[in-house]
């Protein structure tokens, strides 16, 4: 190696002299450039600050709400990360004693009793435990109390298979709810039904209007019957399971805030009913939409338009 070539090799910020580059090598190089000038050209014609390819989902989705400015405001501000969703529950869990005298097994034992019974004869028998003064939260045996009113009621009907209906599979969290409350929990999935039921009448159940309604209306009772704090560990619990998109958490954490207002300044229960049908055609509440695009967004239940399964 000459003097030169040394110096050259010692000091990077001076060029190697293309001549003393081996003559397979400067083929190599050659045939390296000529292959990456167009993408080079490519870069050079990009526009400045663009991306290297599409958004991410949730800041698109955060963009597409079709609703009145303050609804969609709501909507983006939602925190819909997994540690938003969990705090509450943990919050709950750690606040709230457990019930005397119950075990973990016991949730399974209600549930599968509540499912037994006619979801419309199981909201009569909690109503009349509220006109007693008796609820989960201020009597230590609610759920003996629940459970002895349960006793004869007709059976809940038989439902037919179907993909439009939600099947009840708890996530991380809803079973540590569930296992630290089973009375709460039971009671709460039986509301559940009855806002199923009724949301049958405002349409699609999966992600349209009457997933919008039934969303809205569970965690409004799930309030009225039992608290704001219980509706929204449950609700966000709820939304906390894993591989569900952030666009129907989005959706499902919006409306179950409208429900939970609705809960808590109702007097009656047919307040809630009136509150919550009140939101859903005023386009307070939201549901899911393609609009013709391919890609989902978020759009107020008073606007028509196609849906995303």
């Amino acid at each position: 190696m000459s003097r030169a070539q040394r110096e050259n090799a010692r000091s990077p910020e001076r060029l190697v002299p293309w001549q003393t580059v081996p003559g397979k090598l400067r083929k190599r190089l050659l045939a390296t450039v000529w292959t990456l000038l167009p993408l080079a050209g490519l870069a050079v014609l990009a526009p400045a600050g663009a991306s290297a390819g599409p958004p991410a989902e949730e800041e698109q989705e955060a963009e597409q709400v079709e609703a009145a400015p303050e609804i969609a405001a709501e909507a983006q501000a939602l925190d819909v990360s997994d540690e938003a969703l969990t705090e509450d529950a943990d919050r709950f869990i750690k606040d709230h004693p457990r019930p005397k005298g119950k075990a973990a097994s016991d949730s399974e034992a209600l549930a599968r009793r509540i499912e037994s019974v006619d979801p419309d004869q199981f909201l009569q028998a909690l109503e009349e435990l509220r006109k007693e003064g008796l609820t989960a939260e201020s009597t230590p045996d609610f759920a003996q109390r629940l459970e002895k009113k349960l006793e004869g009621l007709p059976a809940a009907p038989k439902k037919a298979a179907s993909d439009d209906v939600e099947t009840l599979a708890l996530g991380p969290q809803e079973k540590k709810l569930c296992i630290a409350f089973p009375d709460f929990c039971a009671s709460s999935f039986a509301l559940g039904q009855v806002a199923e039921q009724k949301a049958k009448r405002y349409g699609k159940l999966h992600n349209g209007k009457g997933d919008a309604f039934k969303h809205a209306y569970w965690s409004a009772l799930m309030t009225f019957y039992h608290s704001e704090l219980w509706a929204k560990a449950l609700g966000n619990a709820h939304e906390a399971r894993p591989k569900n998109p952030k666009i129907e958490r989005r959706m499902d954490l919006h409306n179950n805030a409208v429900g939970r207002g609705h809960g808590k300044r109702a007097n009656i229960v047919t307040s809630v009913d009136d509150g919550v049908d009140r939101s859903f055609k005023r386009g307070d509440l939201l549901r899911i939409s393609c609009g013709g695009k391919g890609r989902s967004h978020l759009v107020a239940t008073d606007r028509g338009g196609d849906y995303c399964d």
